[in-house]
């Protein structure tokens, strides 16, 4: 009989790749989100039974249920499975590496890039002919999902260091992008966040490898920490990206190098890991273009944290050449706006324009004194940053400060990304007026 599985905020891109998984693997899936969304409506025709809210009725005749780090203990539904005798709970990481098991599991880890490496690990193992299972943090532009449940035996995934969530899983082959400092609220110290990725290497199977990037400090201190210590995976490591590749920005060059090289330490030629990232279309809100008009070409990307911001900015810079760079930043998280808002407001500078959105809270609530404020406050000298606090408003003026040759980016990891078609709107309106003059 068919395992029935249910997961709490199967809306979130996560939570919904596990679910088609589950579902593609043959389990009877159920999920339940806040609101009803495309994620909702896409895993609806996979035949998943989804719901709006949360209610302890959605555990009848459920033998599994999965959640994230977003579901908060209080929650009625997730009390109300906690009392159940035989009710399995188990965090989504979890439920991958369940998932996971018995394939050889390639792992990429982090600070940034994570998503968009693991999708171009994906590319390469299929420019080798493969058909990799995958789980990743995005949609796969051309593809409708970041999660598909594959012939061969190699198994894809994201791992994510923001909870220690990436200690669950045993891969054969790890990749470990660049190490900065981020998620201090869970970690604490920058040396304690560091010592988790040391501790995710302890997590590599015998005879399993670790690619890691050398091209940051975190990176070069790993491979050292590593390096001819009894037990320790085969390391490769990467400082040069690999080019030629029609990639824009050094960064995404970096993530083609690191994928290229997992996908033949699995096999894979040379020249078929290339020819597979000489296809990969991107992900979604991975400087994702959404469209153009009045000659204004308008992106979208996930950028939540310095030195994303600084490598996304690079790359916005580069295509636009000589047109101006127009942002549109949102917050993330009131803990991270507070360490980090310095920060932000010495990558922003980069961008001609800057329009800063009020901070999105997700899982937090708000801190008194932590806001958008504090990021424009800090601009450099010369440098400003104009504050909006309403999302109304914002299509317009972009509308308005716009012109032909330039470059619009909404950036960030929160609702920003819900900017997109009304901005688009402004500026095909905008161009309508024009013509009509």
């Amino acid at each position: 009989m068919p395992e029935s599985v249910h997961l709490m905020g199967v809306g979130g891109v996560g939570m919904a790749a596990i679910a088609e998984l589950e579902a593609g693997r043959g389990a009877v899936v159920s999920g339940c989100d806040g609101s009803d969304s495309p994620a909702l409506a896409r895993l609806r025709a996979l035949g998943v039974t989804t719901s709006v809210g949360h209610c302890p009725t959605h555990l009848d005749g459920i033998g599994r249920l999965v959640i994230s780090s977003a579901i908060k203990p209080d929650n009625a539904e997730l009390v109300a499975a906690r009392e159940r005798d035989g009710l399995v709970v188990e965090h989504r990481s979890r439920a991958l590496a369940r998932i996971a098991e018995g394939r050889r599991l390639v792992a990429v880890a982090g600070t940034h890039g994570k998503t968009t490496t693991s999708a171009m690990v994906v590319a390469a193992l299929e420019g080798a002919g493969t058909d990799p299972s995958y789980a990743i943090g995005s949609t796969l532009v051309g593809r409708g999902s970041g999660a598909h449940i594959g012939a061969d035996d190699v198994m894809v995934i994201e791992a994510d260091e923001s909870d220690e969530s990436f200690f669950n899983y045993s891969p054969l082959v790890a990749v470990v992008t660049n190490i900065g400092v981020d998620h201090l609220d869970h970690y604490g110290t920058p040396e304690a966040y560091f010592a988790a990725f040391r501790r995710f290497t302890e997590r590599i199977r015998p005879g399993g490898a670790l690619i890691v990037g050398t091209s940051d400090e975190g990176g070069a201190r790993l491979a050292g920490w590593l390096e001819g210590r009894p037990g320790a995976p085969q390391i490769v490591v990467y400082e040069e990206g690999w080019t030629g590749l029609g990639l824009v920005g050094r960064h995404l060059e970096l993530d083609a190098a690191a994928a290229g090289l997992a996908a033949e330490w699995l096999g894979a030629s040379r020249a078929e890991a290339r020819a597979g990232l000489s296809r990969f279309a991107g992900t979604a809100r991975r400087f994702e273009a959404r469209g153009e008009a009045n000659g204004v070409s308008l992106f979208d990307d996930y950028a939540h944290h310095p030195d994303e911001i600084s490598a996304t900015l690079a790359a916005a810079r580069e295509r636009v050449g000589a047109g101006r760079v127009l942002v549109v930043f949102q917050p993330h998280l009131y803990s991270r706006t507070e360490q980090f808002a310095a920060g932000f407001a010495a990558a922003l500078a980069a961008a001609d324009v800057i329009w800063l959105l009020d901070v999105y809270g997700a899982r937090e609530d708000p801190k008194p004194g932590v806001d958008s404020g504090l990021i424009a406050a800090a601009m450099p000298a010369g440098r400003e940053a104009v504050w909006l606090r309403d999302f109304a408003t914002v299509p317009g003026l972009v509308a308005a400060g716009a012109k032909p040759g330039d470059l619009v980016l909404t950036m960030g990891a929160g609702d920003v990304t819900s900017l997109g078609q009304p901005i688009m709107a402004a500026l095909t309106a905008r161009q309508r007026e024009i013509q009509d003059q």
